[in-house]
Order: structure tokens, then C-alpha cells, then sequence
């Protein structure tokens, strides 16, 4: 019995150890340029003495209401890319039966940029603009919207609907 606490307390500590190896680039001494927006002084331990980056575009939304069943990210490429779409309505999910739901998107373009680092000294020039968005305590009636035609179901007519602590936060700038 003491072995099998002292293996789960060792397992339970050292798993979030390993979650520190999976940041990519962002915390990367090969790739300064991406580093700086989230820790500035990351540029003076660079490998690489110039660093530039001429665009650089992404994106990221979580929510937990509509989901993809059943797809590979290579078909979902493939529709991305303009070739025949084998996406359908079908292949849509809703988490139907929460009350509450939440959304968060982040974006960014990053712009011409780039680093010089030499020993103990570094300079860097940026630009680039971001957009963040958070949506929480998004009433199920939503889904219900979402999932259904509101013009054709009955249903949802005639029906009270309120929002009740619905937050949106969202924050754009450029740099």
C-alpha cells in the first residue's frame, strides 16, 4: 500500500513537469522573434544572433457547445485549401444540455520583426496586432438557436427568452 501512494504522489507531480516540454516555438531559444511577445527579456538567451520574421498569422478559439464528430484535421486542410468539401451539416455537433456554455477566440497578426542579440546585449523591433475575445455564460437557448432554424421551428417562438450574468469581454490592439 505505501508503494502504491508514494508511485501515484510521484506520478501526480511529475506529470506537469513534462507539460513544460511542450510550449514549440513560443518559448524556443531558436525563434527570439516569437518569444517576445510573451517574455521580452527571453531575447537575450537566443542562440541565433539575427532573427527575422517577415508575417506571421494565427488563430484559436475553444468553446464547448459546437463540435467536428468524426474528422481528421487533413480533410479539414483540405476544405481550408479550396479542394472539394466533404464537410457537411451532418458532421456537426452540439453538447446539448449544459446551461451555461463559454466561447474564446484569440488572433493575431505579426508583422514585419525582428532580433539581434549578441552576448549580454539585444535589440529587437515588432509590430503586429492581436484580438482577444471571451464569451461566458452563454444560455443553452443559444445552442437551441444554433442547432435549429429559428425561422421554420415553432418551437422557439412565442417563448421569454433573458440573459441572465451573460459576460463578453474582448480587447484589440495593435503594437
Amino acid at each position: 500500500m505505501t508503494k502504491l501512494i508514494v508511485i501515484s504522489t510521484i506520478l501526480t507531480f511529475i506529470y506537469p513537469v513534462f507539460g513544460q516540454n511542450t510550449f514549440g516555438a513560443l518559448h524556443s531559444n531558436y525563434t527570439p522573434t516569437n518569444g517576445l511577445y510573451v517574455n521580452p527579456s527571453s531575447i537575450l538567451d537566443a542562440k541565433v544572433w539575427l532573427d527575422i520574421n517577415i508575417v506571421g498569422v494565427g488563430s484559436y478559439t475553444n468553446n464547448d457547445f459546437i463540435y467536428l464528430r468524426d474528422q481528421r484535421l487533413i480533410t479539414i486542410l483540405g476544405d481550408a485549401i479550396g479542394e472539394e468539401s466533404t464537410l457537411s451539416e451532418d458532421d456537426i455537433g452540439y453538447n446539448n444540455g449544459k446551461k451555461r456554455y463559454h466561447v474564446y477566440n484569440r488572433n493575431f497578426i505579426a508583422g514585419p520583426s525582428g532580433v539581434w542579440s549578441q552576448g549580454n546585449h539585444a535589440v529587437a523591433l515588432s509590430t503586429g496586432a492581436r484580438s482577444f475575445t471571451a464569451i461566458r455564460k452563454v444560455p443553452g437557448f443559444a445552442v437551441d438557436f444554433m442547432q435549429n432554424d429559428i425561422l421554420t421551428d415553432t418551437i422557439l417562438h412565442d417563448v421569454a427568452y433573458a440573459l441572465n450574468n451573460f459576460k463578453i469581454a474582448s480587447l484589440h490592439f495593435g503594437e
